[in-house]
């Protein structure tokens, strides 16, 4: 029983020297209090969205910036493709279904292209096609999405689809 005390005094004491004035010492480089709060704070504006879906969306913040979010309960439904689909066709006006697995490869076929390529926007062509590439990936033995649909106005070309498709052009949070 001595022995643990004096094992919480000697800590109790390296933390109590560490801290002095309002001053956290890391790797002796002194870091005050209000930075670490405004950097917590500058994160917390930047990823202040939230997605209580189970799929990735695409949002804006408050500066105008596009962010790609990973759904809050994706992690539940990850490793069944199936209910990822069911997931992203529940949350979005597009529809696909599975057409087979080839290795890494999953291949999709949007069911209503004219919405897809005509009726929807570039802007969210290319938002539904991030956030459907990236939450079926989101699964570990796929790496790429091939994606199947009449060609259109919008949403590109059919094709192949890996999350370096949309890697620069959204920021992410989760």
């Amino acid at each position: 029983m001595n022995n643990y005390l004096i094992v919480y005094f000697v800590l109790f004491n390296l933390i109590a020297c560490s801290i002095k004035n309002n001053k956290i010492e890391l790797s002796n480089n002194k870091i005050s209090e209000p930075k670490i709060i405004d950097t917590l704070i500058k994160v917390k504006t930047t990823c202040e969205l939230s997605n209580k879906s189970s799929v990735y969306i695409v949002d804006i913040n408050k500066d105008g910036k596009e962010f790609l979010l990973k759904g809050d309960s994706l992690f539940l439904i990850k490793d069944n493709i199936d209910k990822i689909i069911i997931a992203l066709n529940r949350k979005f006006k597009v529809k696909i279904k599975k057409i087979k697995i080839s290795k890494n490869i999953l291949s999709v076929k949007i069911i209503n292209s004219k919405l897809f390529t005509q009726e929807i926007g570039d802007t969210d062509s290319n938002w539904y096609l991030a956030s459907m590439v990236y939450s079926l990936t989101e699964n570990e033995r796929i790496k790429f999405v091939n994606v199947i649909f009449e060609v259109g106005d919008h949403g590109g070309v059919p094709g192949l689809k890996s999350r370096k498709s949309f890697f620069e052009l959204y920021s992410f949070c989760n």
